[in-house]
């Protein structure tokens, strides 16, 4: 039998027995945990130690550069240091060579001292303006950025403003031409207006002016007294003048012109004025008439409607539309008879018809019916009445 070294253990609970195996065991596990402990605890700390090698290694590389550009400043002092002394002994060299006067002598080493007491306090912010320089670089490369894109613009804005002077160059030069033509325009409009006489000495503007007064006044005219057409029509049936009637079969004078169109075509008055009838005609055959009173005793006749627009006692301008054509009365079909009277002395509506401001002094000279001389005295741009006086 084996001989054992058995521990006893007694505590509060018991007595425990422990062999010296155990006991070795028990020490070889904790010895191989503090083991494996250590070995963790120091990887962690060369971990650490290798991460702060690296972080020191990047501080020193840029502490080497910080010490190399020092050193060239450094250098830089050190040569104005040097050529400082080099003045300084030239200036002892010159001062021995001079009068031999101590006191300047001293007051040049004061100066030079101060100098060199200058370039220290220099040394010491060269590295700051170090750091501002290179800090004001960025903010210089990004401007010249901005410059560039500037440069670029003001290139894009400059062609555009030379574009739009071609195009303004190109518009003053339309520009005189249109002033030539207007020019041309409005003495040629002031030699049909009889105005050439009073366009002596006159500019352009105010001739312009004494046109358009003139025009006014004829078309207020063109308004006061019957022309144009009454209504679209085909073509015209029957003339003013002597003919047989188409119903009665006798010859008789028609006061008017029978203009042949569809039925219900609109019909308007050819000038302003106030409407004198408005109704049927049992007694002369015409219908459903209307009779509208004008300026200067002028009066237009409107027969054998369909519907009537307007109401005795209406005023009505030119070109409003009064009634719709039709076939009422003494008729053989669709049409509208038309007639113009002054004074009630029937006239031709054909010159009236075809009178406007293109053809203005057509109607003077087409019309011997009436007094134009005593009109044109009221309305002197009629250059017709004058030539007939």
């Amino acid at each position: 039998m084996r001989r054992k070294l058995v521990i006893t253990l007694t505590t509060l609970h018991g007595t425990r027995q422990i062999t010296l195996g155990q006991v070795a065991r028990y020490s070889i596990l904790i010895l191989l945990m503090v083991a494996g402990g250590a070995f963790a605890l120091s990887n962690y700390l060369l971990v650490r130690a290798t991460d702060s090698l690296q972080v020191l290694e990047s501080e020193h590389l840029a502490l080497s550069s910080d010490y190399d550009q020092l050193n060239m400043t450094l250098e830089q002092v050190t040569e104005q240091r040097n050529l400082l002394k080099e003045e300084r002994e030239a200036l002892e060299v010159r001062y021995q060579r001079a009068l031999g006067s101590q006191q300047l002598y001293l007051t040049e080493l004061d100066t030079l001292s101060g100098r060199l007491e200058t370039l220290a306090q220099d040394r010491q912010s060269l590295e700051a303006q170090t750091a501002r320089i290179a800090s004001e670089r960025e903010s210089l490369e990004a401007q010249m950025e901005q410059l560039a894109e500037a440069r670029l613009q003001d290139n894009e804005m400059m062609g555009q403003q030379l574009a739009a002077l071609d195009e303004l160059a190109q518009e003053r030069t339309a520009l005189e031409n249109q002033n030539e033509e207007l020019a041309q325009s409005l003495t040629e409009l002031g030699a049909t207006l009889g105005l050439t006489e009073q366009f002596e000495g006159l500019d352009a503007a105010e001739r312009a002016a004494l046109i358009e007064a003139r025009a006014r006044e004829r078309r207020m005219l063109l308004h006061m007294i019957p022309n144009g057409l009454p209504a679209q029509f085909e073509r015209v049936n029957s003339d003013f003048g002597s003919r047989t009637h188409p119903v009665t079969k006798k010859k008789a004078m028609h006061r008017g012109v029978d203009l042949k169109m569809k039925k219900g075509t609109p019909v308007f008055a050819t000038a302003d004025g106030i409407v004198e009838t408005a109704g049927t005609d049992n007694k002369g055959g015409f219908g459903k008439i209307i009779r509208i009173q004008h300026s200067f005793g002028f009066r237009t006749y409107y027969a054998h409607l369909n519907k009537l627009l307007v109401r005795p006692g209406e005023y009505v301008v030119k070109g409003q539309q009064i009634a719709e054509s039709g076939s009422t009365g003494r008729s053989t079909g669709p049409h509208l008879h038309y007639e113009v009277r002054q004074l009630w002395t029937a006239l031709d509506p054909a010159p009236f018809m075809s009178w406007s401001l293109d053809n203005y002094e057509q109607l003077f000279e087409q019309v011997g019916e009436i007094k134009w001389d005593s009109l044109g005295k009221q309305y002197p741009l009629r250059m017709a009445t004058t030539a007939l006086q």
